[in-house]
């Protein structure tokens, strides 16, 4: 079954002058794990979606998707803790059901989640036992944005589909982003995403 099992720490960040040097200390500010973590995500499912814009079809990424409620991701198994972790899960089971108004697209339930906090800065430490390999259909990812204020962005920390072999890191943003030494699999040295902050740069192509 092509699932996570997760726990998620977010450490803060304080800086302190001394002389000409410049030394940073963290400390533990939030915790997700298996006693709280449900609790601390919105799960976004397709009506969710279809309410901010039906052309969407239940998912903004276009993907072969049924996004699930939380009743139902927890009704179904495939949002649940077991043995003190957290599982999140896609129906590996059952036949792929027909969505949306002209039900003619097929869509896996799967779980989609967003967190309810909020940071501007800090060190997110992701503990993740198990996640999905490589495989036909698959789209694991973790992602952090910010739509909500100018210039927008976005950080994907962990991001694979279908075969790919490698983890992916990518930034994208509206405005100017440039890089002089980059790497990875698809190397560009600009992060602009193109367009504005109302269409959140949704007409560039990075």
């Amino acid at each position: 079954m092509h699932s996570f099992l997760v726990s998620l720490l977010m450490v803060a960040a304080s800086g302190q002058h001394a002389s000409c040097k410049t030394t940073r200390t963290f400390s533990l500010k939030t915790t997700y794990d298996s006693t709280n973590f449900f609790d601390q995500f919105n799960f976004r499912d397709a009506a969710y979606y279809d309410s901010i814009d039906p052309a969407y079809g239940g998912d903004p990424t276009n993907g072969s998707v049924n996004y699930l409620s939380k009743s139902n991701a927890l009704s179904s198994g495939l949002a649940k803790t077991t043995n003190g972790q957290v599982y999140i899960g896609v129906d590996s089971t059952n036949k792929a059901k027909l969505r949306g108004s002209s039900k003619t697209i097929h869509g896996r339930d799967s779980v989609r989640l967003e967190s309810k906090a909020t940071w501007d800065s800090g060190i997110l430490i992701a503990d993740i036992e198990h996640m999905p390999g490589t495989a036909c259909g698959v789209w694991p990812s973790l992602w952090s944005y910010n739509f909500d204020e100018d210039p927008v962005g976005e950080i994907d920390i962990i991001e694979g589909i279908n075969d790919q072999s490698q983890n992916v890191v990518s930034l994208h943003t509206c405005g100017s982003c440039t890089f002089t030494k980059i790497g990875g699999l698809d190397e560009r040295s600009n992060c602009n995403n193109g367009g504005t902050e109302s269409d959140q740069c949704e007409d560039g192509e990075n």
